[in-house]
């Protein structure tokens, strides 16, 4: 806890930039936590926003700019490396191709879809100022709103932390019951649907622009 408080912001933005990379760190959880945290006086919630951003931002545009550089080589890539199966690439693909770079408004608020639709964006063509404003938006609304809702449920949350301290033992545990589950559950997925395939589907069009 301590150390927490010590680093709340580095936490923050190491925090929601390693799910980038696709570890399974939940954003909302980290937000709602630090939400509570500014709630009782120990963050500010202005640098807090910031930090989350910074992360969001620098994310955003490494996918976007890989995804425009390498194509569907790195959509593949980080299917395979998350244990994805074939599902993977092309429920994101149709996501994509009915909504279009209007997508980052709300794709943060849909766990997954945060991280692929940027490279989506680069590898169908969509500028770059277009792609920021509509990052820029989406990041701002999915931080203020989730790190607000933290600070309202302050009180409840800190009830929450408190039976963690208590209970550490058991809740190691069974944090760790739910890592292994959740990769088994990835991997009985990819058994039964196959691994990611890089030409299962032809390329997008970039009139979506």
């Amino acid at each position: 806890m301590q150390f927490l408080l010590n680093h709340g912001y580095l936490t923050v933005f190491f925090g929601l930039l390693l799910e980038y990379l696709g570890l399974p760190i939940p954003g909302e959880l980290i937000l709602l936590f630090f939400g509570a945290l500014v709630f009782w006086g120990k963050l500010e919630m202005w640098v807090l926003v910031v930090a989350g951003l910074a992360a969001l931002l620098l994310g955003d545009h490494v996918w976007y700019f890989a995804g425009r550089r390498g194509g569907k080589k790195w959509l593949h890539l980080f299917c395979r490396a998350t244990l994805g199966s074939a599902q993977c690439m092309s429920r994101t693909e149709d996501f994509y191709r009915r909504y279009g770079p209007t997508s980052l408004l709300f794709a943060k608020f849909v766990p997954g879809l945060r991280t692929f639709a940027s490279p989506m964006a680069g590898m169908t063509g969509v500028p770059y100022r277009r792609f920021l404003g509509f990052d820029l938006m989406g990041s701002l609304l999915w931080i203020t709103s989730i790190t607000w809702l933290g600070f309202l449920m302050a009180t409840r949350l800190w009830e929450v932390v408190a039976r963690i301290q208590r209970l550490g033992s058991t809740i190691a545990l069974v944090l760790t019951l739910a890592v292994l589950t959740v990769l088994a559950l990835r991997l009985r997925k990819r058994l039964k649907y196959g691994e990611p395939d890089l030409h299962s589907q032809s390329g997008m069009s970039s009139d979506m622009n």
